[in-house]
């Protein structure tokens, strides 16, 4: 379960909780990450090479562009996983996890949580269309 604040259309709150894991990934502008509690700093010697990257596809994306994003992640010497929920694998982003995470198309109510968990100085946010607002 996700859920966001957003204030003038930029998200301020983000809450992800993973039931299963007993995980809650929280953040508020200004205060930083916590899982659990416990402030979340980003490593910043993880890369592609040495870290896994997350993967999101659905059906608005066709097989062959999932699988040219593969190719390529894989080409860079990375690897993937994917777990189904966009929300969840930000957060493992912001948790240090996975290094990064790819999802061709998402909607708001799937990344708001996650974009306000990952957004801070020490990692990049890269909408897909120039001037859409995140996800």
């Amino acid at each position: 379960m996700s859920i966001a604040v957003l204030h003038g259309g930029v998200p301020v709150i983000g809450v992800i909780h993973a039931p299963c894991d007993g995980e809650v990934y929280a953040s508020a502008a200004g205060k930083g990450a916590s899982l659990n509690g416990r402030k979340l700093s980003l490593d910043p010697s993880r890369t592609i090479r040495n870290a896994i990257t997350g993967i999101g596809c659905n059906t608005y994306v066709e097989p062959e562009r999932v699988g040219q994003i593969i190719a390529m992640l894989l080409g860079m010497g990375g690897n993937f996983i994917r777990n189904g929920s966009g929300a969840l694998m930000l957060a493992y982003v912001a948790a240090g996890r996975l290094v990064g995470y790819y999802e061709p198309h998402m909607y708001a109510w799937d990344c708001m949580a996650g974009y306000c968990l990952v957004k801070k100085p020490a990692a990049t946010t890269c909408p897909s269309r120039p001037r859409a607002k995140p996800c």
